[in-house]
This record gives C-alpha cells, sequence and structure tokens, in this order.
C-alpha cells in the first residue's frame, strides 16, 4: 500500500513537474511572441512612415514639375503674343509703304496726263 501511494506522489510530482515546465514553456513563447510582435510593428510603422516621406517628396517633386510646366507655358505663351505683334507691325508698315508707292504713282500718272 505505502509502495502504491510513493508510486502515486512520484506520479503526481511528475505531472506537476511537467504541467510547471510546460506553463514556463507557454510564458516563454508568449514573450518570444510579444517581442516578435512588438519588432513587426515598429518595423511596419518605420515602413509606413518611409513611404508616407516617398510620398510627400514625390508629391513636391510633381508640384515643382507643375510649377516649371506653368513657366514655360506663360513664356511660350508670351513669346508668340510678341511674335505676333511684331509680324502685324511688319505688315502694317508693309502695307503703309506699298499705300505710299501706290500714291506716288498715282501723282506720276496724274502728272503724266
Amino acid at each position: 500500500l505505502q509502495e502504491q501511494r510513493k508510486e502515486i506522489e512520484n506520479k503526481f510530482k511528475r505531472q506537476t513537474a511537467n504541467l510547471k515546465q510546460s506553463i514556463e514553456v507557454e510564458k516563454q513563447l508568449r514573450i518570444k511572441n510579444k517581442a516578435k510582435a512588438k519588432k513587426r510593428e515598429s518595423s511596419l510603422k518605420e515602413a509606413l512612415g518611409q513611404s508616407q516621406s516617398a510620398y510627400k517628396e514625390k508629391k513636391e517633386a510633381l508640384k515643382q514639375s507643375q510649377r516649371i510646366c506653368y513657366e514655360k507655358d506663360a513664356a511660350l505663351k508670351q513669346a508668340l503674343q510678341e511674335q505676333r505683334k511684331e509680324m502685324f507691325e511688319r505688315q502694317t508698315a508693309d502695307m503703309k509703304e506699298s499705300l505710299e508707292l501706290v500714291k506716288q504713282l498715282h501723282i506720276k500718272n496724274k502728272a503724266k496726263a
């Protein structure tokens, strides 16, 4: 009877030790998983920050590019307007000169007649 009792006690002690070991292993796993989760979270936050930073840089570069395009467009419009004005002034001067020549020819023809 004592042997059975000792056997039962030993069995109980082994089971208790095994349970304690299992509990400790579980704790260690939880700690390890928490650390991994925190590391993963910080990595994701860092990646998000980098992504947002890159997005802001690209957005700013796009704004600058658009501003340069608007400036070039305005310069081209200005140059075209100036070119049209010069062409109009040349045509006007040519027409005045032609008109003056016609008047002179008319005066000469009157004088001959």
